[in-house]
């Protein structure tokens, strides 16, 4: 435009001078005439002459004026190019804060332009966010609301970033020059040339560019005017850097639930989301709030009357064809998600497919390493899935940093790995069982120091800063995974290895009722005595749990003795034995096979054993009416837990806890059941949390006087020998009370025990 203007000056000023020389041309003789001939008559010749010239000069002025402003006028017109946009819903927010951004916007300089572009005083703001999230719309309405900002106009291209053909640099450039009224014909050949004349034309303009779908920064860089009065506003599905000048890149996250319900609403009808908002919910976990995904399924249901809320989630909630119902009139969660994914690099996909036919749960660095083939593969899958918002990098906590994938693309990914053929999912399948085997015995070590020559530490990689307990905890799902998947591939050694080291993880995880069969079964070919005692010991323990102590008793009683099994492991046995027995209701039974089972770990300096044989001996012993016994043998396995995992460490607290308030000690107990509490909430461990916390627990210590967290402290008074609570009843957890633990089931006291 700068150059345009100075071209139509040149032509004013040659206009006036040739007027001028025409004037002088065309009158001399009829001035000559009337004033004679004299020095009068020259000096009104000149004066005439320059008069008319002015004259016929300033016309022409005013007529290249006129045209000017009919020029810009229907100038005007065309560069409101931004399309028109669907009503944005539920993002308020987001849209406030670019049009914060969009509407400071200082006025233009008209200066000398910047060789450099970083040197630009130009506003780029980059929008980004995964595929489906709503950043085109988003975009758009803040560009409509900030047009007043921009009188030059607003222009807008679709750089088709996410299609199957991007538009190049030049093919942008051609778009934004026509807009600005450049003849086809005077455009410059190549991309330095047009991007020399967008900032040309654009330096003394206050001008707004909205680059819809942005690929790459190499893409968007030429397209960046440098005046000070223009804004740029990117949207892609990369955090582009855009040049030096650019402001940190907007994230257009997830909508929250609310915002997902007013998507959800405003597309299937309010009244129909009011009447039903659980399940409007539910459904709109189903499609994570993903906007798009709640676009779909809104316009499905308004299409469809007769089809209930109800109907809608149940289809939802079938993984296996969630990708075949998010389609509707011509939109596709599916298409959307492949225009990503297909250009990703293959051994990226693999690795996503894998990853993502895992149960759903955290990751870390650690599952990327042990699918890729090498750790530059590893990470270089890792910042491209997040480059591309496939994947959101989540901050540190105690277990460290990790990632989280969406739900939909996380069944998007996982439909097409199973797409591949078996020989090439088999290799990295195998990793992944070995790297789950490594890990798990491991951590097993850290209880079973027997196992420790098992693995090799450099094989284990960075499991990241979470106790052995909470990574086994948080991975018993795809622990499972691991074991039916190395059967499968005929890595039945490393199923039994699995089972085995999780066998010391009983008390951490959850089984479902009836499994602990499949968790431990030994293959046939499976010989290895030390193996089959672990796996032999878990369907014992989980037998127990269940409320089957005589089959407990069966597989550890009445088998052929394994005489190559050392004490350690004998030891071991009985505390299973002991548990049994306590289950049985034989407390004097129990007291004698664990008080035999602490005396033979604390020789062989088993340290993890001990403490949980004791433990468990401190509540036989309380049980039997010796609280002070009790108080003793909790006190050394706290002493040993210390330090150490802190869900024991927790437990023990509480246990301890109670046996104080059994002798009148709220003053002690008090702390403890307070740490306890603490400590299980760090955890986010709410099976152990809740006997601490709940009436149940509190009732035990409020009946010694203790207060606890949300307890009121009421006097103990007597209750057949038994410190009671308000309601006289006994304060102890009574068998199926929702206050013990499921592995805790074996020692769960009856509700007045018999006195030794």
């Amino acid at each position: 435009m700068a150059e345009q203007v100075s071209s139509r000056r040149s032509t004013i000023l040659l206009a006036g001078t040739a007027f001028s020389a025409a004037a002088l041309s065309t009158t001399g003789d009829l001035i000559f005439n009337v004033f004679g001939s004299g020095v009068t008559a020259k000096v009104v010749s000149v004066g005439a002459t320059v008069v008319t010239g002015g004259i016929v000069a300033y016309q022409a002025v005013r007529a290249r004026q006129e045209e000017s402003v009919r020029t810009v006028t229907s100038g005007f017109t065309r560069r409101h190019e931004l399309p028109r946009v669907e009503p944005l819903v539920g993002r308020e927010a987001l849209v406030d804060g670019l049009l914060t951004l969009l509407r400071d916007v200082p006025p233009p300089t008209g200066g000398s332009l910047p060789v450099d572009v970083t040197e630009s005083q130009a506003k780029i703001v980059v929008v980004y966010g995964a595929a489906g999230v709503g950043k085109t719309i988003l975009a758009l309405t803040a560009a409509h609301r900030a047009q007043d900002a921009y009188p030059d106009g607003q222009l807008y291209v679709n750089l088709q970033g996410d299609g199957d053909m991007p538009k190049t640099s030049s093919e942008a450039l051609e778009h934004l020059l026509l807009s600005l009224d450049v003849a086809r014909d005077d455009l410059p050949a190549d991309v330095d040339g047009r991007a020399a004349r967008l900032r040309s034309l654009t330096n003394d303009q206050r001008l707004l560019i909205v680059l819809d779908n942005a690929h790459s920064t190499e893409q968007v860089r030429p397209l960046l005017p440098v005046g000070a009065g223009c804004s740029v506003l990117i949207t892609s599905r990369k955090p582009l850097t855009a040049g030096a000048t650019a402001r940190q890149p907007v994230l257009v996250s997830l909508p929250d639930e609310s915002e997902a319900l007013d998507v959800l609403a405003h597309y299937a009808g309010r009244e129909r989301i009011t009447a039903d908002p659980a399940v409007a919910l539910q459904i709109t976990r189903f499609c994570g709030r993903l906007p798009l995904a709640l676009r779909i399924v809104g316009s499905k249901l308004a299409q469809r009357p007769d089809l209930s809320l109800s109907d809608m989630q149940e289809r939802l909630e079938n993984e296996s064809l969630l990708m075949r119902e998010l389609v509707y009139d011509g939109e596709s969660l599916q298409a959307c998600l492949m225009l990503t994914y297909r250009d990703l690099v293959e051994s990226t996909r693999t690795t996503l497919g894998l990853i993502a036919s895992l149960p759903a749960g955290r990751l870390t660095d650690w599952h990327f390493a042990r699918v890729a083939t090498t750790p530059g593969a590893s990470i270089a899958a890792c910042d491209e899935l997040i480059e591309v918002s496939l994947m959101e990098a989540q901050g540190g906590d105690e277990a460290g940093a990790g990632y989280r994938l969406h739900d939909l693309v996380r069944v998007f990914a996982a439909e097409g790995y199973e797409l591949l053929p078996p020989e090439e999912r088999r290799p990295h399948e195998a990793r992944l069982v070995k790297g789950y085997r490594d890990a798990v015995v491991h951590l097993a070590a850290q209880r079973a120091p027997e196992l420790a020559a098992e693995v090799s530490a450099a094989d284990i990689g960075d499991l990241g800063r979470s106790s052995a307990a909470d990574w086994v905890s948080a991975e018993q799902d795809r622990l499972r995974w691991a074991i039916g998947r190395a059967r499968s591939l005929d890595m039945h050694a490393e199923a039994a290895e699995i089972g085995e080291a999780l066998s010391y993880f009983l008390d951490d995880i959850n089984l479902p009722a009836g499994s602990a069969d499949w968790w431990f079964d030994a293959p046939p070919s499976e010989t290895r005595p030390r193996v089959l005692a672990g796996l032999r010991r878990a369907r014992a323990s989980a037998a127990v749990a269940e409320g089957s102590p005589d089959t407990a008793l069966t597989l550890l009683l009445h088998n052929e003795p394994d005489d190559s099994a050392t004490p350690a492991v004998r030891a071991r046995d009985e505390m299973v034995v002991a548990r049994a027995y306590a289950a049985k209701r034989d407390f004097h039974e129990a007291l004698d096979h664990m008080t035999a089972a602490a005396d033979q770990l604390r020789a062989a300096d088993d340290v993890w054993h001990v403490l949980n044989s004791l433990e468990k001996l401190g509540e036989f012993q309380r049980w039997r009416g010796n609280p002070e016994l009790a108080e003793r043998s909790q006190r050394e396995a706290l002493r040993l837990a210390e330090g150490g995992d802190l869900r024991a460490r927790a437990r023990l607290r509480r246990t301890l806890a109670e046996t104080l308030g059994y002798l009148r000690r709220p003053e002690e107990a008090a702390p403890l059941l307070e740490a306890a509490v603490h400590d299980f909430r760090v955890l986010n461990d709410r099976r152990w949390k809740v006997p601490a916390s709940t009436p149940s627990a509190r009732s035990t210590a409020c009946s010694a006087g203790v207060r606890t967290p949300g307890s009121v402290t009421t006097g103990p008074r007597r209750s057949s020998g038994r410190w009671a609570n308000a309601t006289g009843s006994v304060a102890s957890p009574t068998p199926g009370s929702a206050s013990w633990p499921a592995w805790d089931a074996s020692t769960r006291p009856p509700t007045r025990p018999e006195p030794r």
